[in-house]
């Protein structure tokens, strides 16, 4: 490593032209690349705290680029915060001015109102940095990177809105990505735009430029309409539209756009429509279960929060005893489902005792001329009966990671004890045999 970074020092003093933004660039991206983020770290910190350096449209790829491979969720906002102006230390480095300039030249405030390309934050007005498609894209893909779907979902909506150009593949991605991970929050705001607003959707669909492309962003939209609850029926409840923020007429509307830009979505047979309606409600319980869970945690960190010495004592101790109640309810519901638990694994080993003891019942009444002679050796009669007993008393048995446990426990462990095979395997049938020839010449033996 030390000789590559020598050749790049040696590359730049020896090179004829100074190092501008495109070495910059270059330098961020391969040092990322090779994995050597602590140089491209150094490099990053460079161009905004000690070089006066305007950026290209590829500098804040590859600084927004970085911080997804460094994992870095907090300076990701912050270069978000430059490029939209509301950051009040560096900004996007592209131009800014203070406000003392604006009341002093008249002339300039029509330049600074212009609050499409320019923010005031502090005493200046920052400049923003101009968007591109590829800059677009990086954002939307690093928000998704760092699970901020609802975010990801707003700035989507923001740009197909305002008429931004995005390739399929990023279309595709992002609606792929809200699905997969099941975000209820991002598929809500989804459904809400699309059904707001008829030509948003309708430019979306067009983004592929033929049929095929267009359908599959159709069924994309559909399962987002499913992880809301609503299916795809032509009259879902008002209450249901009404907690969405969506009107009858605009869902309506989002329908027959849908049909109209990509066709009628896909025939189910009669037989496949329970099926489906069930794939439905796992979709809707695993997003609201997502949400419930992100809801219980922040709440939980909060109510830590509210423990710190900057509240009174009073405060504190009355927020000490109701986080220890909750626990305590929380540890008494995990007993009772333990409890509940327990119960049905035992009641597993109950109702396979009855069987084997009626077999063993009918094998002791059975008359002495039913039951056939063999001419086989006695070693041979032992290891049929040895192996009859083993394969009937595996009927019984449990594993538990491995080591095998009768079910002869009272007290069985919940959520380790998985039922046997019915009967032996085929390997295992070998092994059992042996086993039992074995037993019944010790016996021989000690006899």
């Amino acid at each position: 490593m030390k000789e590559k970074v020598g050749r790049i020092c040696y590359n730049l003093l020896v090179s004829s032209h100074p190092p501008d933004i495109h070495t910059y660039n270059t330098l961020i991206v391969a040092f990322n690349k090779s994995g050597h983020h602590s140089f491209a770290e150094a490099l990053v910190a460079s161009f905004f705290q000690y070089r006066l350096l305007q950026p290209t449209p590829s500098t804040f790829i590859a600084i927004l680029n970085h911080y997804q491979c460094t994992n870095n969720h907090g300076r990701f906002l912050r270069a978000l915060a430059c490029i939209t102006g509301l950051d009040n230390r560096t900004g996007a480095k592209v131009r800014r001015r203070h406000v003392s300039d604006i009341e002093e030249n008249p002339n300039l405030l029509p330049w600074a109102l212009d609050s499409r390309r320019r923010t005031l934050t502090g005493d200046y007005i920052w400049d923003h940095l101009p968007l591109s498609q590829p800059l677009v894209e990086e954002i939307i893909g690093g928000l998704l990177h760092f699970k901020l779907f609802d975010q990801a979902a707003a700035f989507f909506i923001s740009c197909v809105q305002s008429g931004v150009n995005l390739s399929l593949n990023s279309v595709k991605f992002f609606l792929d990505e809200c699905i997969n991970a099941l975000d209820w929050k991002a598929a809500v705001r989804l459904t809400s735009s699309f059904a707001r607003s008829q030509p948003t959707l309708q430019r979306l669909l067009r983004v592929g430029g033929d049929s095929e492309n267009a359908s599959y962003i159709a069924d994309r939209i559909r399962v987002l309409l499913d992880i809301c609850g609503l299916d795809g029926s032509d009259k879902p409840s008002k209450s249901l539209l009404v907690n969405l923020k969506i009107s009858g007429p605009s869902f309506t509307k989002l329908l027959n756009t849908l049909t109209q830009e990509a066709g009628p979505p896909k025939e189910r047979l009669t037989s496949g429509e329970e099926i489906y309606r069930s794939k439905s409600r796992v979709l809707q319980l695993e997003s609201i279960w997502k949400e419930y869970e992100f809801v219980r945690k922040t709440t939980i960190s909060i109510e830590s929060k509210l423990l710190y010495p900057d509240f009174s004592r009073t405060f504190r101790a009355s927020m000490a005893l109701h986080i220890g109640k909750t626990a305590t309810q929380r540890s008494e519901q995990l007993d009772q489902e333990l409890t509940q638990l327990m119960e049905s694994t035992s009641l597993i080993g109950s109702t396979s005792q009855p069987l084997i003891e009626s077999e063993d019942a009918t094998e002791r009444n059975r008359p002495p001329d039913t039951i056939p002679l063999s001419e086989e050796p006695a070693h041979a009669e032992s290891d049929m009966s040895l192996h009859r007993y083993a394969t009937r008393s595996e009927k019984l048995e449990f594993f538990d990671h491995g080591n095998t446990v009768e079910s002869k426990l009272t007290r069985p462990r919940p959520g380790q004890l998985l039922p046997a095979w019915p009967t032996c395997l085929p390997s295992e049938d070998s092994v059992l045999r042996r086993m039992a020839v074995t037993n019944a010449r010790m016996m021989r033996t000690e006899g």
